[in-house]
């Protein structure tokens, strides 16, 4: 069965920089301890296309495929772009000290939503790079794909873990899915941005939603927080 656009498949990945051979993401775990990288899960991981799970040059590299390994290399333009000098940002130390953070080089910071590297520190003035720290680097992966995956409630929890549902919160039964919610005040809302999504990626017909019972673990529309990062807010500065 070859690879469409609207596929989920299980892989087994590993990414390196091109020109180093550095390892910067990897799904096994023997390569991980070779290289010494911490705190990640490891084991295949299931990806959606078009979903965003990972590079859209790798939804591109796997399309037409079946299982099995391969290897591809990216471009910078492909990976994570090109540095930009644009991104290269001052921002006030206040802001930082408002929110009770002390700004240090190479604190990886948060701020509304965009994700940097804090670069000097300098009397009232923080330089923060929000390049990709791969920008600029061509890159390899090396992939096998395990399964192609064909049932529909796996595929759903794959998409529906992109809006921060867990997998006990979904439930997919005759093309129904049913969505364990802590409120249903927007429910409205996520039938609009949920039910063509699943209709197109998995073919269900109908999204239902069902209120959480209390003391039961629920699904919450809306993104994880990153974690690994100090958080910063504009907001928090002008309230202090």
């Amino acid at each position: 069965m070859a690879i469409d656009e609207k596929a989920c498949i299980r892989v087994e990945y590993t990414g390196k920089v091109k020109e180093s051979g550095e390892v910067f993401d990897t799904t096994s775990e023997s390569v991980a301890k070779e290289v010494q990288m911490h705190g990640h899960s490891f084991g295949p991981r299931l990806i959606c296309l078009g979903m965003g799970h990972w590079l859209p040059a790798l939804d591109r590299a796997v399309l037409g495929r079946d299982v099995g390994p391969f290897s591809v290399s990216l471009s910078a333009d492909e990976a994570f772009g090109r540095k930009s000098a644009k991104l290269l940002q001052l921002v006030p130390r206040s802001l930082f000290v408002a929110q009770e953070v002390a700004p240090v080089v190479g604190l990886e910071v948060d701020i509304d939503g965009r994700f940097g590297i804090i670069k000097s520190v300098t009397g009232g003035r923080v330089l923060v790079d929000f390049n990709h720290p791969l920008a600029s680097k061509d890159v390899v992966y090396d992939i096998n794909i395990v399964e192609i995956v064909t049932d529909v409630a796996t595929k759903a929890f794959a998409v529906l873990s992109r809006f921060g549902f867990t997998k006990d919160a979904v439930a997919v039964e005759g093309g129904v899915c049913t969505l364990v919610v802590p409120s249903l005040e927007r429910k409205e809302e996520m039938h609009r941005v949920l039910a063509p999504l699943l209709a197109q990626t998995c073919g269900i017909e109908q999204v239902q939603f069902k209120l959480a019972s209390p003391g039961k673990d629920a699904g919450k529309a809306g993104h994880a927080a990153h974690a690994g990062h100090t958080h910063v807010s504009h907001e928090g500065d002008r309230k202090g």
